[in-house]
């Protein structure tokens, strides 16, 4: 009878972390580990680095054995990002479960990732009661040359702040980012809108880079129902790529849903690319408490 792995707790100033992280680097060259993040990347070391400092430095938790398996969670409100696990599977289950204790009670919504092809990870979260909510796609975009008209796109104001809450909670309702996080204005992100009268905007376009990575994302974009097929996206698009590529970054990502036909197809008229797709899977403590 194998005996249960000592669950450990890695912070930022660990002395393993850079070992660890290359044992995450390792794993995920393995179709049947990757998680959607890290899809088929050539440069999934610094990506790996960059999640796992990232999370870490925040103060959130990462839990892992002995060195030779490793769950990772990444929380916000009361939600956990799971990646992994990785390393030996066999300790996958205990690894699970100490995090399902670990982390406040108040945390009842577990969501992971995995690669569409990762059958071994997906079986793994089915196992522990894991449920298919949707499939969802990585889209990326490496051409630097952008040439389209965006005189109508601006940069953000305050007096536009209730605007693009309304918008923001009408299409993302209960994402990860409030409108707190869409005005951080740390240089990392870029908040552009297309205005209309008054205060009142036509569509608005929240942007991420990653420095050490060298990309950036479209994290969230939405049109008013008013000015949907008007070219307003497209022009948001087209902005956000330019201030992208000024930065002399690699490529651009972004994540859409796989029912979400339209949005797709505008995405590839804006130059973007499928890379991989994975399946969304949730586990929930009390299912009529659920968090989208």
């Amino acid at each position: 009878m194998m005996n249960q792995p000592t669950v450990t707790w890695i912070h930022t100033d660990n002395p393993h972390l850079d070992s660890l992280i290359a044992m995450v680097h390792q794993s995920v060259q393995h179709p049947a580990l990757r998680c959607l993040q890290s899809a088929s990347a050539d440069d999934t070391f610094a990506i790996i680095q960059a999640t796992w400092r990232a999370e870490l430095a925040d103060g959130q938790l990462a839990v892992g054995t002995t060195g030779d398996a490793m769950l990772a969670a990444e929380f916000h409100l009361k939600r956990a990002w799971l990646r992994g696990p990785f390393g030996h599977r066999a300790h996958a289950h205990h690894l699970w479960r100490a995090l399902v204790n670990h982390l406040p009670a108040e945390v009842t919504t577990f969501d992971a990732f995995p690669d569409r092809d990762a059958h071994e990870l997906i079986i793994f979260w089915q196992s522990q009661g894991f449920r298919t909510i949707k499939t969802v796609h990585v889209m990326h975009h490496t051409d630097p040359v952008v040439d389209a008209l965006t005189h109508d796109v601006q940069e953000a104001h305050s007096t536009h702040r209730d605007a693009i809450d309304r918008l923001h909670q009408q299409h993302f309702a209960g994402a990860w980012a409030t409108i707190d996080d869409l005005y951080a204005h740390d240089g990392h992100h870029l908040l552009s809108i297309i205005p209309a009268e008054h205060s009142d905007i036509k569509g608005y376009a929240w942007w991420s880079i990653d420095e050490l990575d060298q990309s950036a994302t479209l994290e969230f974009i939405a049109v008013a129902d008013a000015h949907q097929r008007h070219g307003v996206a497209t022009q948001l698009i087209y902005h956000g790529l330019a201030w992208v590529y000024a930065h002399q970054l690699n490529s651009v990502h972004l994540t859409v849903d796989d029912e979400r036909q339209a949005a797709q197809a505008l995405y590839q008229r804006c130059g973007f690319r499928y890379k991989s797709s994975g399946i969304h899977l949730r586990w929930q403590k009390h299912e009529e408490m659920p968090h989208v």
